[in-house]
């Protein structure tokens, strides 16, 4: 959860420690946010906004955004810190991607769906997570 929302913030530090990659699931699970992190670093190291304020009660959100990109307007980070599983309506602030009258999501990089942007360029989506998980969305033209 700490290395999603670390790498998910744009915060590249030099992660050292005894024992890094203790087991197979571990090193995997590195591997797996270091790869998110430079898959999408143009969009992950641009400006953020905070879509909930984190409660540890309900989903907490956060999204970066910059209109600027040729292809990746936002990337959003969502998390369950409870330890039941939560389906919550977000609302998606789009204002600062650039975005005008649609938007694609794309749910951990695949199934992208187009949304229409509501009057004040919000999109809202049902999130599922189980307890204590993280999802991505990258959002796109």
């Amino acid at each position: 959860m700490a290395l999603a929302q670390y790498l998910g913030a744009g915060v590249a530090a030099c992660y050292r420690g005894f024992r890094l990659y203790d087991a197979p699931a571990a090193q995997a699970v590195v591997a797996k946010w270091v790869g998110i992190y430079k898959a999408y670093r143009d969009i992950i190291i641009s400006d953020i906004v905070h879509i909930r304020r984190p409660d540890g009660q309900a989903l907490d959100a956060f999204m970066h955004a910059n209109p600027f990109l040729p292809v990746h307007k936002g990337f959003a980070l969502v998390f369950n810190p409870t330890l039941a599983p939560l389906n919550q309506s977000i609302a998606f602030p789009l204002y600062y991607t650039g975005l005008t009258d649609t938007a694609t999501f794309a749910r951990e990089g695949a199934n992208p769906s187009k949304y229409a942007l509501a009057r004040d360029y919000t999109v809202t989506l049902f999130v599922d997570l189980p307890p204590q998980a993280v999802t991505w969305f990258v959002i796109t033209q």
